[in-house]
């Protein structure tokens, strides 16, 4: 499991770097129209995620998980190595759908392994560690495309420096789809207890019933209308991060033109929202026992209002 949670430290972490680094390109290749952009760009993040999540997790169900995230690791490292030789818009849209895609497989893959390696009484301490991996790691992120931002600049104007576009955006590609491939090289080295065909097939996960899926997503939705309490967390949760959302397009602008900072002091902002986030994840995590969920929910979703007021 400890090889598991670095491998997701280092996956959690070429994740962030790696958007970062796409939002900054769709921004230098906008032609003008930043905002509208990095919007397209998100889009092609976050679609496959709406759309097909849980035709993923039926996918990853029925095949070898390990195997699983090897590939998904080594296709998005094969993608970030490609992206500093993007120049357009379309390219960066396809790219970013592409590496969502490996993302939607690799996750479901990573799950379903954590309980053949700890025991059950465990399991949560150890959903836990991995809340932190995933959202700790994106100010290490933030402040390494920072980093890598001010050594871009050290860079001599060389010829072989543009040949292999090591640029600000260039050199986070690199490093990330090295950070993958280390993932891979982890996860290659890990044991588990793999399932046999004929468990598979008791599990009722021998075909490929996709139209299952669907099934479960038409129940989830129905049982977020019928319940109130589920309805409200969940239009609260998509109302939150709609506006959270609006920070990273509208953040890169904001920055650009009103504060009129470097392209590289986004990154240092974004490197502040992501210090808040784990703060607010970890605090949560280690008060979860001890704090009204029913009252803090809205009071942050209230707070969070306020302090986009006070930004503004």
């Amino acid at each position: 499991f400890f090889k598991l949670w670095v491998a997701q430290v280092i996956s959690a972490t070429g994740d962030w770097l790696g958007l970062i680094a796409i939002i900054s390109l769709a921004e230098r290749i906008s032609d003008g129209s930043e905002g509208t952009a990095i919007a397209l760009v998100l889009g092609a993040r976050i679609a496959p995620g709406f759309f097909l999540a849980t035709a993923a997790g039926v996918i990853v169900d029925r095949l070898n998980r390990k195997k699983v995230m090897l590939v998904c690791d080594v296709g998005r490292a094969a993608v970030l190595f490609s992206l500093p030789f993007v120049d357009t818009l379309y390219g960066l849209i396809i790219a970013s759908f592409i590496l969502e895609i490996f993302t939607m497989l690799w996750s479901p893959a990573k799950e379903a392994i954590v309980p053949n390696l700890v025991p059950k009484d465990k399991l949560t301490t150890a959903n836990s560690l991995n809340v932190a991996a995933a959202y700790g790691m994106f100010p290490v992120a933030a402040g390494l495309a920072a980093l890598l931002a001010k050594l871009s600049e050290r860079f001599a104007d060389e010829g072989w420096v543009d040949t292999w576009q090591l640029n600000e955006e260039g050199l986070a590609f690199y490093i990330d789809g090295l950070s993958f491939l280390a993932t891979a090289l982890l996860v290659s080295t890990i044991v588990y207890r793999r399932r046999s065909p004929a468990e598979r097939i008791e599990g009722k996960s021998g075909n490929w019933d996709l139209g299952g899926a669907l099934r479960e997503l038409r129940e989830g939705w129905r049982f977020i209308a019928v319940n109130p309490i589920v309805r409200a967390v969940n239009v609260g949760l998509a109302t939150a991060v709609i506006g959270g959302g609006m920070l990273v397009p509208l953040g890169a602008i904001f920055v650009d033109e009103v504060i009129s900072g470097e392209p590289a002091d986004f990154n240092l902002i974004l490197f502040a929202l992501g210090c808040g986030m784990a703060v607010g994840v970890i605090a949560a995590s280690v008060l979860q026992n001890k704090i009204n969920r029913a009252k803090v929910f809205p009071f942050a979703l209230v707070l969070a209002g306020a302090a986009l007021f006070v930004a503004g």
